[in-house]
């Protein structure tokens, strides 16, 4: 449920959950991660680094400033991470632009011939690394206006 917190001092709403870093499961193979959990993806990212430098999957992952920054976190913590996984993002441009397709660079032709020509939204160019420039068109947005990767 968007934007409810767990609060240390309990008045925050929601429900107290225990949570599990996925380098902590023995998964033999991970073709396909899907994070959108209000803002603790640079967590669950942290968390699943051996997994995903051993299975190289294809990750689905939502960006909203807002939440990430209620957990701490931010766009250009959340994208560099990502990127220094030897990732290559690809933002899917819709009426709400937070969704991103994160590709190994190694199958970064694979997913251009086979996949990237079947999506139908336009996608943003891809965004590389190892460091990112994020640009809000206002201070409350809670998605990036443009990101410059250099």
């Amino acid at each position: 449920n968007g934007g409810i917190r767990v609060d240390h001092d309990g008045y925050g709403g929601g429900d107290l959950a225990l949570t599990r870093k996925l380098d902590s499961f023995d998964f033999q193979q991970v073709d396909f991660i899907k994070f959108d959990i209000q803002g603790s993806e640079v967590a669950a990212i942290k968390g699943s680094t051996e997994l995903i430098s051993r299975c190289r999957p294809f990750i689905f992952l939502e960006i909203e400033e807002k939440h990430l920054n209620a957990l701490g976190a931010s766009t250009k913590e959340l994208i560099e991470e990502i990127i220094g996984l030897n990732y290559i993002l690809y933002r899917i441009n819709t009426d709400y632009p937070c969704d991103h397709i994160c590709i190994p660079k190694e199958k970064e032709t694979e997913f251009e011939k086979a996949v990237l020509v079947k999506i139908p939204y336009r996608m943003s160019p891809k965004i590389i690394g190892p460091k990112v420039e994020v640009i809000f068109k206002n201070k409350n947005d809670q998605n990036y206006e443009c990101l410059n990767s250099y």
